[in-house]
């Protein structure tokens, strides 16, 4: 069972990084399925010092889809600011609503450097 959960929490995290990385860029880019499935996503901000604005969770996703698709399905359309198409490829998210007050707690790695956030 340890080994199962590692393994799911890798997954998330990975699924994090790609989207956080990826969505606004590459809205296009075709969900990776010939018949559809799951992907776990979640929004988290630990960088700055807090947890989790949303919580993990599986979402559904049918053959064809695009990441903007399911991460509006994730998110819902009204969490989030975007221009463009969310089934075509000029999407762009521009901001995520916050659906909790946040605290933040900047590692001192990066406080110690301010002139690297940009």
């Amino acid at each position: 069972m340890k080994t199962f959960s590692k393994k799911l929490i890798a997954v998330v995290i990975a699924v994090t990084l790609l989207i956080g990385v990826t969505s606004p860029a590459s809205a296009s880019f075709q969900v990776p399925s010939d018949t559809g499935g799951y992907v776990a996503m979640m929004v988290g901000i630990t960088t700055l010092g807090d947890g989790l604005l949303y919580e993990p969770r599986l979402v559904p996703f049918e053959a064809g889809e695009n990441w903007a698709q399911v991460t509006a399905r994730f998110l819902g359309t009204q969490n989030f600011t975007h221009t463009g198409n969310i089934g075509g490829s000029s999407f762009y998210m521009s901001s995520i609503r916050m659906p909790r007050d946040i605290t933040l707690n900047v590692p001192q790695a990066l406080a110690d450097h301010p002139d690297s956030w940009a």
